[in-house]
Order: C-alpha cells, then sequence, then structure tokens
C-alpha cells in the first residue's frame, strides 16, 4: 500500500478503537443502551486486526526496521499506565498487557520469520537441505516462545495476534489470491477470539478499507484523494 493509504487506515484504526473503549469504559457510567454498547464495541473489533495488517505492511516498506521496533516499543510501554488507570483504575496492572505491547511481540515475530537463519547455517552445516531444516526449526522454537510469553504477561489478543500476523505475513506473499488468504485469516481470528454475540466478527469489516486501498494501490493514483491523503500524511496528523 502507498504512504497515504497506510496514514488513512491508521486513522480508521484509531477511530474505531476509541470506539470500542469508549463502549468498554463509559458502558456503566453514561448507562449507556445495550444496543449502543453493542454496536461500538463491533465497531471496536475492527482496529486491533487493521493494527496488525498495517504493522505487517510496514515492516516491508520500513527502512530502518529497528528503529520502528523501538519506536513501536516506546509507544507500548508510555501507553501502558493510561491505559490500566482507564480499564482496571491503577496506574500498574501487571496481571494484564495492553495491545500496543501485543503489536511489539508480533513485529518481533516479523523479524524472526523474515529472519535469514539459513545463511548462518550455511556456514556451519554444507547440506542446503540441513540448513534449510534448522533454520525452519529455530524460527519455529523462537515465533514458540513468543507465543508462550504472550500467554504469560497475559497480552490482549494472546497469541492469536501472532497467528493474525503470521496469516497475514502468508497472504502478502499470495500474488493472485492474497485478497482470499486475507479474508481466511480474519475468519480464522474471529474464530479464535470468539466471544459472546460473536462481536468479534466485526473484525470482519475491517477488509473493506484494506481492499480498497490495495486495489487503489495496484491501479493508478487516484487525483481527486491526493489533498485529502496530504493532509493525513502531514507532521501535526502524524503526531496525533
Amino acid at each position: 500500500i502507498s504512504t497515504a493509504s497506510y496514514y488513512w487506515l491508521k486513522w480508521i484504526a484509531a477511530i474505531m478503537m476509541i470506539c470500542g473503549y469508549v463502549a468498554t469504559v463509559m458502558f456503566t457510567p453514561l448507562k449507556m443502551p445495550d444496543t449502543l454498547f453493542l454496536y461500538l464495541k463491533v465497531i471496536g473489533e475492527i482496529a486491533f486486526p487493521l493494527f496488525v495488517f498495517l504493522l505487517v505492511e510496514c515492516y516491508h516498506y520500513n527502512e530502518s526496521k529497528l528503529k520502528h521496533f523501538i519506536r513501536i516499543m516506546l509507544i507500548a510501554y508510555i501507553s501502558e499506565i493510561p491505559y490500566d488507570y482507564v480499564m482496571y483504575g491503577k496506574l500498574l496492572y501487571a496481571e494484564k498487557q495492553n495491545p500496543c505491547i501485543t503489536l511489539v511481540l508480533c513485529y518481533l515475530m516479523l523479524f524472526i520469520i523474515n529472519g535469514n537463519f539459513k545463511k548462518d547455517y550455511q556456514k556451519i552445516y554444507k547440506p542446503k537441505f540441513i540448513a534449510s531444516t534448522a533454520s525452519a526449526f529455530t524460527k519455529l522454537i523462537l515465533v514458540t516462545l513468543i507465543g508462550i510469553l504472550t500467554y504469560i504477561i497475559d497480552c490482549e489478543y494472546s497469541w492469536y495476534a501472532l497467528v493474525l500476523t503470521a496469516l497475514l505475513e502468508f497472504s502478502r506473499r499470495r500474488k493472485h489470491t492474497k485478497y482470499l488468504f486475507q479474508f481466511l485469516s480474519f475468519i480464522v481470528f474471529a474464530l479464535m477470539t470468539f466471544r459472546e454475540f460473536g462481536i468479534n466478527f466485526g473484525c470482519l469489516f475491517a477488509l473493506i478499507p484494506m481492499f480498497i486501498e490495495q486495489y487503489r494501490y495496484s491501479h493508478e493514483n487516484n487525483k481527486n484523494i491526493k489533498p485529502l491523503a496530504e493532509a493525513l500524511t502531514s507532521k501535526p496528523s502524524i503526531y496525533i
């Protein structure tokens, strides 16, 4: 996707996330109607899978992956205090971690999945088959350890987020069936995180802007959205 599409989708995800948290935090104080609460929660479910999609795309288009990783990690730990206070009424609540920390671990997994361990193992093992097997086994062990870590520290979405990240990473490598695999990835994620009333299936609505922006990027740039794209990618918008 283009830079303009990236920030456009990020804005959508941010707004959807706010809707979800407003429903969670304000349901009791505002005596929110059950129907409105349900609608806002469904809208909120769009946010996280969209952020994961952007994380995967950004990993491949970002020249300084390490700096981006550090930036995400700083945001994760800075946001932990307000997240704990709003959600649990405490400045620090170690029993639950915010979704940004989950994204940090997802990004770390992308490092591992795309790492060139095979080249290092070829220095030790001359047969390519052995080097390839050792590389795949190493990646599997490291990804499994990250999955265990998400479960131990109780990250939001836990290891399900890692599965979604891996599936979207696999999907972007499919030239002709990318949209199909992205759709199936979201279905799998919704089934894994199934909750009451199936509100988590709201994540499927994230596919609409995703598909539109990917399709638009694969064709000629639309001049009609250029002013909007410039506004969304301006420094004040990025900081917000």
